[in-house]
């Protein structure tokens, strides 16, 4: 059949479609947000349900700046929300932060959460690494959104790692002043690194919008 082109049809074998990679992104980018959201429901957790939102929240912004660069979109809008939406979750997780410390809650103690946990964060933190590596060169919004996003997801991970860390292994648990003194610390810094990534977004979001301008014809 002289009318198919070969390459086309084995490029098209290799390569996933659109609405399966589409699909598998989101798929990874919910999975630690349902993970924590499990969480929040078996053991009755006011922590695990705000890291499950969170993380819902930017799984959404993440997927979203995926869509846009697969369409060809300029990402502007998405890059708007997330700057925004940052911030605002920086907040939220230092509030978070100061009235664990304050009521001394921690919530579980027990060996499984601590390992899926970790599995996840560790994942986490080497997809944030990769990604700030691979596409530190890429000048698109979209890329410049995943790059923040993830970083900021990597952040509260590791922060929820680490508190599920002290209430499993810890004798003492949310009594203990080595759980003040990690949970207030790495509190502090996974805020500035979630409000700073959101500044960010904001300043590169105007970058990128001045570009456009210049790009459309007179």
């Amino acid at each position: 059949m002289r009318w198919i082109n070969k390459d086309k049809l084995l490029s098209s074998l290799h390569a996933p479609p659109s609405f399966l990679l589409l699909l598998y992104k989101v798929v990874r980018n919910l999975a630690y947000a349902v993970w924590n959201l499990a969480l929040a429901l078996w053991y009755g957790s006011w922590w695990y349900l705000t890291a499950g939102v969170y993380h819902a929240l930017l799984g959404a912004i993440r997927t979203s700046a995926a869509a846009s660069q697969r369409r060809g979109g300029d990402g502007l809008r998405v890059m708007t929300a997330a700057g925004i939406l940052l911030p605002c979750l920086a907040v939220v997780e230092a509030g978070t932060v100061v009235l664990s410390i304050h009521e001394r809650i921690a919530d579980i103690r027990s060996l499984i959460p601590l390992i899926v946990s970790a599995a996840f964060t560790f994942y986490k933190l080497i997809y944030a690494i990769i990604t700030l590596a691979r596409r530190r060169r890429d000048r698109s919004a979209s890329d410049a959104t995943l790059r923040y996003a993830a970083l900021a997801d990597a952040s509260m991970a590791m922060l929820t790692l680490e508190r599920t860390m002290v209430a499993s292994l810890d004798a003492d648990g949310a009594s203990s002043q080595f759980y003040v003194t990690m949970t207030g610390s790495l509190g502090m810094a996974v805020f500035l690194v979630i409000a700073a990534s959101g500044v960010r977004i904001l300043l590169l979001r105007r970058q990128y919008a001045q570009k456009t301008e210049t790009k459309e014809p007179l």
